[in-house]
């Protein structure tokens, strides 16, 4: 019988490739609207994106708010014109159609569901997770997955675990663990909700 029966696992930079899915999503969006599609300005929306999501994280934004911030700020900080909510729907549209594994997620997942019950545990919007996760050649490995803006809550509030573990039959959380790339979200997200969690931390950063 092994340690833990009930696995938790992050999707983005945990299984999934989100840098690469991003970068082809953006590119997508600039170039169809024949906005500049270069390093810089990428890295421009990037740090939007991520002062975004750090401010949903940190409970000081709604998920529409996000979404509609994100695109907005980043043509401000450009000097463009252009409707931030109208880029955000064609840049979630595209997103929602990659789904790129990392290197042995798949070999890792199948492994692990001989042995326990997986569960995906994200901090995404509905249409992209489940557009991106139906496209998943392992999606047989997962029992469920729980995406904040479906679930009301998100990682790392303890609501959110709360309802995931709820929504999750003979769920034990002596036999649960969290896996995830994200101190702020994953491991945090464990801790206020009483959970064992494991850092995936593949470039040795410092917590």
């Amino acid at each position: 019988m092994p340690r833990y029966q009930f696995v938790l696992l992050d999707a983005d930079r945990t299984l999934f490739d989100f840098d690469m899915a991003e970068d082809l999503a953006l590119t997508a969006v600039l170039e169809a609207n024949g906005l500049p599609c270069t390093a810089e300005v990428k890295a421009v929306y990037r740090e939007e994106n991520h002062k975004a999501w750090a401010l949903f994280e940190e409970g000081k934004v709604t998920k529409p708010q996000l979404t509609a911030l994100r695109f907005s700020r980043f043509m401000e900080r450009m000097g463009l014109q252009g409707d931030g909510a109208a880029l955000n729907l064609q840049y979630t549209t595209n997103l929602a159609t990659h789904c790129i594994p990392l290197e042995g997620a798949e070999e890792v997942c199948r492994l692990l569901a001989k042995e326990c019950r997986l569960f995906i545990v994200t901090n995404g919007l509905e249409k992209v997770q489940k557009g991106r996760m139906s496209r998943c050649a392992f999606r047989d490995c997962f029992e469920a997955m729980f995406v904040s803006e479906e679930v009301g809550y998100q990682k790392p509030q303890k609501e959110y675990f709360d309802f995931a573990a709820q929504h999750i039959d003979g769920f034990d959380p002596a036999k649960a663990v969290v896996v995830g790339d994200s101190p702020a979200s994953d491991i945090l997200g464990a801790n206020n909700a009483g959970l064992d969690s494991i850092w995936y931390n593949p470039k040795a950063e410092k917590m």
